[in-house]
């Protein structure tokens, strides 16, 4: 094992580390940053938990077949990036479809239900997103993914960023309620 002193952080090439103590006091603050976004992920999903309980709502069923359709669409995803087929996957462990899609109905029945309390909360706190909210967006996700706001535009329609942006408003909402 190599001596652990600013030589060997100067050789790990990490910008604007260059001694030990830097590097710990780097390696310190990323753990506190992931230690509160766990807590508040923890803490959104308590709201919505609860949320959920409360809301008694009849699921229109092509809602959650879309729902469990884009679901499939990501596991078919996730089992590409691991250099398999779906078909592979599903002969490997014995599963069809069907069996894959019925286990996931759950989760989007949960899903369309949180995307329709949260659009029904949107729209009774009369959430507004303006023009610049959804250029901001556009340039966030330009530089998240590295690609021309133009290229992500004909990707990702403008009605899609009013969803999402509308649907967050109304969770930090319910958080600045929770909180107070």
């Amino acid at each position: 094992m190599p001596e652990i002193n600013d030589e060997l952080i100067v050789r790990l090439k990490r910008d604007g580390i260059e001694t030990v103590e830097k590097y710990k006091e780097e390696a310190k603050n990323a753990l506190l940053a992931q230690k509160e976004k766990a807590a508040e992920d923890e803490f959104t999903n308590d709201i919505l938990n609860q949320l959920q309980a409360m809301t008694k709502i009849d699921l229109p069923e092509v809602m959650t077949e879309g729902e469990v359709d884009r679901m499939y669409r990501e596991f078919e995803q996730n089992i590409s990036q691991a250099g398999f087929t779906a078909d592979q996957f599903l002969q490997a462990t014995g599963q069809d479809k069907a069996a894959i899609r019925a286990q996931m109905k759950p989760e989007a029945e949960n899903r369309v239900k949180m995307q329709l309390t949260l659009e029904a909360l949107a729209n009774q706190a009369e959430i507004d997103i303006t023009e610049d909210m959804i250029n901001d967006e556009y340039k966030m996700l330009s530089e998240m993914y590295h690609m021309p706001v133009e290229q992500i535009r004909q990707v990702i329609y403008p009605d899609q960023i009013v969803f999402t942006l509308k649907q967050q408003k109304a969770l930090d909402l319910l958080k600045k309620n929770a909180q107070e």
